[in-house]
């Protein structure tokens, strides 16, 4: 799936040769924006590797590669309302809640 799709990165962290976490991020490439906006759309540590830095490290890392080879220079992500867990690591690592409203639709 990734080999088709040039706007999705997706970065991993291995710890004694295993999965110990993902992220995800989608490019959103569009003649509307100077520069293209980066959505985090996953970030996963094995609850045995959380705690170690992993989750800043995987963000860290898409942030500069996205920058990097895009030009990127928004990020953006969702997460639940009471995931308080995700929501300090997503403000350790600098993201801000704003003031927008998500809205979905399913067909």
């Amino acid at each position: 799936a990734l080999a088709g799709n040039s706007q999705e990165i997706v970065a991993v962290a291995q710890e004694d040769g295993l999965l110990a976490g993902f992220a995800c991020a989608q490019v959103k490439r569009s003649f509307c924006y100077e520069s293209p906006p980066v959505e985090v759309t996953e970030l996963f540590v094995s609850p045995a590797y959380r705690r170690r830095g992993l989750g800043l490290a995987l963000l860290a890392f898409l942030e500069s590669h996205c920058a990097g080879v895009f030009g990127a220079g928004e990020f953006t992500l969702l997460t639940g309302r009471s995931n308080f867990p995700a929501q300090g690591l997503y403000q350790k690592a600098g993201y801000a809640p704003t003031d927008e409203l998500m809205m979905e639709k399913e067909i």
